[in-house]
């Protein structure tokens, strides 16, 4: 799979990276983002790429792009608890 740089994905390790987990930080299941590191090559190059943490943007390694998913709209919503609006959703 072909990833973009700063694109959110969900980390679920195939491959390589089930093989080997010394090159990366991360747990399966997390929300990442791939990065552009100055020097390194670009991602997907040999289909690998440098993730970060979502929400931290603590670097978390390098990992195999097949191991990266796009999230689903149900991981998207499950962002946690969230700020009420203050408007009641209308029910028709």
């Amino acid at each position: 799979m072909r990833v973009r740089t700063n694109a959110i994905y969900t980390f679920r390790p195939v491959g390589y990276d089930v093989l080997m987990p010394e090159h990366y930080s991360a747990h399966a299941g997390q929300r990442v983002r791939v990065i552009k590191l100055p020097g390194a090559p670009l991602p997907n190059t040999m289909g690998q790429c440098h993730i970060a943490d979502a929400r931290t943007g603590e670097f978390l390694g390098m990992v195999s792009t097949a191991s990266l998913y796009r999230p689903s709209p149900v991981e998207d919503n499950d962002a946690g608890p969230q700020e009420p609006t203050g408007a009641p959703l209308r029910r028709d």
